[in-house]
């Protein structure tokens, strides 16, 4: 059998048709052998290693460049990789041989470690390797290093930007002839640049720029009732976020009421807010959960502080204000809460479901939750058991010789599970019927409607 060993052979296998023949009949007793190729290295330079791709990768907060490319490293003292019966035909990997390490260190970040790698084909000796190499703020210098046995080194370098995060919460505070930007700082960044535009296109590169040592502009000297756009970047050293979502804001708008406050007045709660001189109106939000705004609220408009809100159940309320005049609304104020001493609502939607485990009988009730409840109170009747009139049909059966309510359990969520119930037997089932209460620190709701559960036997 002949055998080419070559600098610059990648493709290795046997030679003639009666070579073929030979493997084909030997099947895995004959072997072929390949030379140490060095796809495409010279004499003077042993071997190669490409870096074929980088995607920065953030999960948790922590960036990584996972990189990807090929390997190859070998003279004529590297012994050739064998090959074996059909794997010299159709390719199989062989990692018994002893490759080609694959290190990496990002020489920006002190950083460094080993990539992962295998071999290629049966005709193609390179080795394919991945890296996932951890990044710092700004340019990253990556060097990755291939080495063979015989002591064969191949070096490349690539630069990965892994540029800062764009603000994501500006917001516009609007005023008479100005305008007021804020935004919440970014960890590590040095610097930012605002953007702004009578149009909301292209602002990077057509709108005007200023720079930034903090989070806050006071836009001055506008033109009330002409609509400004914004964005905002943030930098490291050299490194530019992308832009921020762009908002709108329109001067002579009246800034958002300030120093809200929420008090209870017995059970109602009475906002109050300082006056705005270009303020026409003023409109309030509120919620029984927090985070209140102009879209998820419900609103009260054409208010006066202070104002008194009634009629009110015993759950948190939260709330915001806004200031309006010719020229539109301002941003939301400052979000209050208050909890008026009144025991929660009544419990909702009460339902029921049977199951069996092991013969055990198990009735799950569920209800709708509600906000700022303590915890609820499982309520159940004793009627014994019955033959239904109607079958599956326990609305018929004579309630008012049932025992008297018990408190059977408790929950901290709107579900609770009764495993302490009675199954029927023959043609009678085991009758019972729920209600359920919820509590707060100021008392208990009234009864919600009671449901009736009929048990048979499994």
């Amino acid at each position: 059998m002949f055998i080419e060993i070559g600098n610059k052979s990648r493709l290795h296998g046997c030679h003639g048709l009666i070579t073929i023949i030979l493997v084909c009949y030997a099947m895995m007793l004959v072997s072929c052998g390949g030379g140490g190729g060095g796809g495409g290295a010279d004499a003077d330079n042993s071997g190669w290693i490409t870096i074929q791709s980088s995607v920065i990768n953030i999960k948790e907060g922590v960036a990584t460049a996972n990189l990807r490319g090929e390997a190859f490293v070998a003279d004529s003292t590297y012994i050739g990789h064998r090959c074996v019966g059909f794997a010299c035909i159709f390719g199989w990997y062989d990692n018994s041989y002893p490759g080609v390490d694959v290190t990496w260190v990002n020489l920006t970040a002190a950083k460094q470690g080993a990539a992962n790698s295998r071999y290629g084909t049966a005709t193609s000796w390179e080795h394919i390797w991945v890296a996932s190499v951890p990044l710092v703020l700004g340019v990253n210098t990556i060097q990755v290093t291939a080495a063979d046995p015989a002591g064969n080194l191949s070096i490349e370098s690539i630069t990965v930007e892994y540029k800062p995060p764009a603000p994501s919460d500006l917001q516009a505070n609007t005023g008479d002839t100005e305008i007021s930007l804020f935004w919440s700082p970014i960890p590590e960044a040095t610097s930012y640049s605002l953007y702004w535009s009578l149009t909301p296109d292209n602002l990077m590169s057509m709108g005007t720029q200023v720079k930034l040592e903090s989070t806050s502009y006071a836009h001055r000297n506008l033109h009330n009732g002409t609509t400004y756009y914004y964005a905002v970047t943030s930098h490291y050293l050299t490194s530019e976020s992308p832009l921020s979502p762009v908002i709108s804001a329109t001067s002579g708008i009246p800034p958002r009421p300030a120093n809200i406050d929420a008090n209870l007045v017995l059970f109602d709660v009475e906002l109050s807010w300082d006056n705005e001189p270009l303020a026409d109106t003023y409109t309030v939000y509120w919620d029984n959960a927090p985070g209140v705004t102009k879209q998820n609220g419900i609103p009260i408009i054409g208010v006066i502080s202070p104002y008194l809100h009634t009629s009110l159940s015993g759950l948190p309320y939260y709330y915001v204000v806004t200031a309006s005049n010719g020229y539109g609304e301002s941003i939301v104020s400052e979000e209050v809460m208050a909890s008026p001493p009144i025991p929660p609502p009544t419990p909702t939607n009460l339902n029921a479901t049977l199951r069996y485990i092991d013969n055990q009988a198990v009735v799950d009730l569920f209800w709708e939750p509600i906000l700022g409840v303590d915890s609820y109170n499982i309520h159940r009747s004793w009627l014994g058991h019955a033959t239904l009139p109607n079958p599956g049909d326990c609305s018929g059966l004579p309630w008012h010789i049932a025992d008297p309510w018990e408190v059977v359990g408790s929950s901290a969520v709107a579900n609770y599970s009764d495993w302490t119930v009675n199954t029927g037997f023959g043609n009678t089932v085991a009758v019972y019927r729920y209600y359920v209460t919820a509590t707060n620190a100021f008392g208990s709701s009234p009864p919600s409607d009671w449901i009736p559960v009929c048990i048979s036997a499994e």
